[in-house]
């Protein structure tokens, strides 16, 4: 693994921000001004990404780490408005989670968590053979 994508961000007031490495996430948010203002209408979020894929026994710590980031630098360093909204945030995944397994049933769920363990089985051995180089 090499730092083999560059991304660049160009804001409205010509603000320019370039990086690079093995992933490049990217998401947008359109039509949010009903979110921030007296409507209560979601905003619509588009996300991408290009380079590495981020193996499964990685992604819940990358994503939490981006999440982390993320809040950390729009609330301004505000501990206790970020842990409200890391709690929030926890929230909300959580009530997504249990709508996903909801919707299977006993043996869908059975066939789905074996298909699971055997891609984390690979995506383990895949790391060990990289000898964990890139990974955290």
């Amino acid at each position: 693994m090499g730092n083999g994508v560059k991304v660049g961000i160009a804001g409205r007031d010509g603000l320019t921000k370039e990086m690079s490495g093995d992933t490049a996430i990217c998401f947008t948010i359109s039509k949010a001004e009903g979110v921030w203002g007296a409507e209560d209408k979601p905003a619509d979020v588009s996300v991408d990404f290009v380079g590495d894929s981020i193996p499964y026994p990685l992604l819940p710590d990358v994503i939490a780490g981006l999440i982390r980031t993320l809040v950390k630098r729009v609330n301004g360093g505000n501990q206790v408005e970020e842990a409200f909204i890391l709690h929030d945030i926890s929230w909300l995944l959580e009530a997504r989670s249990k709508e996903l397994m909801g919707r299977l049933t006993g043996n869908e769920g059975i066939q789905a968590f074996l298909e699971i363990m055997e891609r984390i089985q690979r995506d383990i051995n895949s790391i060990k053979a990289d000898g964990g180089e890139g990974h955290p």
